[in-house]
């Protein structure tokens, strides 16, 4: 044990040296303090909970204004959670590439969240179109479909003096939801569906642990952890699962000659193909997608499209619940738009819910599903009168950008959806608000994620009524990809008047 604490500060001294030189360019910026010698800000994170390690690397977005620097070991990290920063890195071409150092933990690195920029240009424009409103319209009939199967699952506990924990339901719903829009699947045995729920929970839980561990970051060290054994145990249960739907919708296709055949809508015009179906069809600069980039994209979907729309609409059903004055404006505004359960749900009924859109919006202001993303340079960069070296990694802070007093006003942390209203939207900047990233590299889906909350909160609220016994300053956070409560979401239900 002694050897092998050596030969690890002895590499934490040869890195050290090895980048002083590049390095310099950081001297004059503000370090989150604790910072030691050679470990830098690593004793913030270590043996820490990960409610603990959120609070801990979200401090120094909360007291920095602009550019500051963070050190994993002799790892030199910028962050920022300046608006104009953030617009200014995530729109610059030389800030497009998503460092490996942040996503690599999640292992689909051929895949549209986390490949590298050169494959990620390709795959992202043979992809666009399977998310144009057309095809998303086309979804809701689905939403709709799964929205009532919750409902049907939630009434078993209706009345019950335990609270239950929301989001368990809701994940399992958008799940549901995912693989019956953009990867064609019909049925989601919710047998399987929960399993898989659970690994691709302990993947992001162990990313989680990983990011800010030094050790952990070396693969030789931490391959003889029980933590990697418990990972590839899971990757591996996630890859049988995605495998499943992929055979399934080549067989699909297989039969229907859909890959050969020219799909045209009544117009004449070529109907757009759902996500899975255009990798498995499409070329990529003139090459099909491989079977890995095939692999990686369908776990990103799964993972990506159930995850941020489950967080957003737990934390949305959360807020109402601690705010029944809002929550019945909500409910309100739902009951006038369809009157009844026969009240047919269309794009354009969805446009008129504008108080529910402020609610939605609030929550993915206060609890968003990315409290954090990355970007690496790929050249020199100039930021706030300095240049940025190439390769150096920079951690933006969604959540610390939507908590900015010099933005929403000295009570930027209450939930007020009036935040949202046209007139106060027309006051602020642009880029202040980000949830679901912006620039070339935001994310393909958030559309798809709006769209589906709103038919589900029509189908929750207009069944139950929703309380808590949580209060907003409860609420703690868990470090991970993404944002999740520190513990569960505890509400009860209420069954509404028809």
């Amino acid at each position: 044990m002694v050897l092998l604490l050596t030969c690890f500060l002895v590499v934490l001294i040869l890195l050290k040296l090895l980048h002083r030189k590049n390095h310099k360019f950081a001297n004059g910026l503000p370090t989150v303090e604790p910072c030691h010698p050679l470990l830098g800000n690593v004793l913030m994170f270590i043996g820490k909970s990960p409610e603990q390690k959120f609070e801990n690397l979200t401090r120094g977005f909360l007291e920095n204004d602009r550019l500051f620097k963070l050190w994993f070991g002799p790892k030199l990290t910028l962050g920022t959670s300046h608006p104009q920063l953030v617009q200014k890195i995530v729109n610059h071409p030389d800030c497009i590439e998503r460092p490996l150092f942040f996503y690599k933990q999640l292992r689909m690195t051929q895949g549209l969240l986390v490949a590298r920029h050169e494959l990620w240009k390709h795959q992202r424009k043979a992809l666009n179109s399977t998310f144009n409103l057309k095809i998303l319209h086309s979804f809701i009939p689905i939403f709709e479909e799964c929205s009532r199967k919750l409902v049907e699952r939630l009434q078993n506990h209706v009345g019950s003096s335990k609270p239950i924990n929301l989001a368990q339901f809701v994940s399992h719903c958008t799940l549901e939801m995912v693989c019956g829009t953009t990867l064609g699947m019909e049925n989601l045995q919710q047998e399987s569906g929960s399993r898989f729920l659970h690994h691709i929970e302990r993947v992001m839980d162990i990313m989680g642990e990983r990011i800010l561990s030094v050790p952990m970051q070396i693969t030789a060290l931490y391959v003889f952890t029980p933590m990697f054994w418990q990972e590839m145990y899971s990757l591996r249960m996630n890859r049988q699962y995605a495998a499943e739907i992929i055979n399934e919708r080549r067989q699909k296709l297989k039969e229907s000659h859909q890959c050969k055949v020219i799909d045209e809508d009544q117009d004449g015009y070529r109907k757009p193909q759902i996500f899975l179906d255009q990798i498995l069809s499409a070329n990529r600069a003139g090459m099909p997608f491989s079977d890995e980039e095939i692999q990686h994209n369908v776990r990103t979907m799964i993972a990506a499209g159930n995850d941020t729309s489950a967080i957003a609409i737990s934390h949305c059903c959360l807020w109402l619940a601690m705010y029944p004055e809002i929550q019945e404006l909500v409910y309100s505004e739902i009951k006038e738009q369809f009157p009844s359960p026969e009240s047919e749900i269309t794009p354009e009924t969805l446009k008129q819910l504008n108080y529910t859109e402020m609610c939605i919006k609030e929550t993915l202001r206060l609890s968003g599903p990315a409290p954090n993303i990355a970007r690496e340079t790929l050249a020199d960069v100039e930021l706030d009168g300095l240049i940025i070296p190439r390769g150096t990694t920079i951690i933006l802070c969604l959540y610390a950008l939507h908590r900015r007093p010099d933005i929403w006003g000295p009570s930027a942390k209450r939930f007020n959806p009036d935040n949202f209203r046209e007139d106060a939207c027309r006051e602020r900047p642009v880029g202040v608000f980000v949830p679901f990233s912006s620039g070339p590299r935001d994310c393909i889906g958030g559309r798809y994620a709006m769209i589906s909350m709103k038919v589900m909160l029509i189908y929750i609220l207009r069944n139950f009524k929703l309380t808590t016994q949580l209060k907003p300053g409860q609420l703690r956070y868990k470090f991970g990809p993404t944002l999740k409560l520190a513990f569960d979401h505890m509400i009860q239900l209420e069954q509404r008047e028809s």
